[in-house]
Parts: structure tokens; C-alpha cells; sequence
């Protein structure tokens, strides 16, 4: 027959065991709320640039406007 200490012993084990599921519980679900966050950052950043890219290529002069660059020698101006 189990005596009173032996049952307060294993029932402040596994309060504690309890406790510390329960703090091993709300770590993992911030560390996945700050992955959600993050992703969606990512996400924005990556539109954003996607934007930034196709409104740099509409602004950029396509290659056959550019006008052909001579070729200059500058030790020959001495």
C-alpha cells in the first residue's frame, strides 16, 4: 500500500510535468505565430519587390533604342 508521501511525490511530479507541457505548448505557439508573421512579411516584401521589378523594366529603355558605344582609346591622346 502506497503511503500519503510516496502519493504527494507523484502528484507533485506530475503537476509539474503538467506545467511544463504547458510552457513547452505556449513557446511552440509563439514560435509558430512569429513564423506565420514572418512568412507574411516575407510574403509583402516579396510583392513589393515583384512591383518595384516590373515598374523598373516599363521605365527601362529597351536595347534596341540604346545607341552603340564607340570604342575609346585614351592612351592614344598623349
Amino acid at each position: 500500500m502506497p503511503t500519503i508521501s510516496s502519493i504527494q511525490n507523484i502528484i507533485t511530479a506530475y503537476s509539474q510535468q503538467l506545467k511544463y507541457k504547458e510552457r513547452l505548448a505556449s513557446v511552440k505557439k509563439i514560435e509558430t505565430q512569429q513564423a506565420q508573421r514572418d512568412t507574411v512579411s516575407i510574403s509583402k516584401e516579396g510583392k513589393r519587390l515583384l512591383k518595384e521589378s516590373h515598374s523598373l523594366k516599363e521605365k527601362s529603355v529597351p536595347e534596341e533604342n540604346l545607341s552603340p558605344v564607340e570604342n575609346i582609346n585614351t592612351s592614344n591622346n598623349t
